[in-house]
């Protein structure tokens, strides 16, 4: 008994655990790889120049930019469990939450909340920054 209570318990620790690297990760420039809409591929019609970028910045806002769309800006937040990037935009539509998730270089983002975004899945790979390169 002594033993399942220990387990519980550190279960719930480890369930509330958040990754306090999350905001730290997603600092700097990603680009657009790929967008699917309900499991079909749309990247060409959503980064026909494969120009599309999202920076975000420590002080928590971010900027994105890319043919066929025009720039966009505005804050973002993570949440409590660092699964779930909301952004609220200067462009209405692009206001939403995300659930992300990193890997290394690499982040997806499946949208949340709307029937519109639930059927989204975006990929992006981090972007070196000029300083970083050698």
């Amino acid at each position: 008994m002594k033993y399942l209570l220990c387990f519980c318990l550190f279960g719930v620790l480890f369930l509330n655990f958040r990754d306090e690297k999350t905001d730290e990760q997603l600092i700097g420039t990603w680009t657009l790889v790929s967008v699917f809409k309900d499991s079909i591929n749309v990247t060409d019609t959503h980064d026909p120049f494969d120009e599309r970028y999202i920076r975000f910045s420590p002080q928590g806002s971010f900027q994105s930019d890319g043919r066929p769309f025009s720039c966009n800006s505005g804050d973002w937040t993570i949440s409590e469990s660092g699964s779930i990037l909301k952004l609220r935009s200067t462009v209405d539509y692009d206001n939403g939450a995300w659930m992300i998730r990193m890997q290394g270089d690499r982040m997806e983002w499946k949208g949340i909340g709307t029937a519109v975004k639930e059927g989204f899945l975006l990929c992006f790979e981090r972007q070196l920054e000029k300083d970083q390169n050698p």
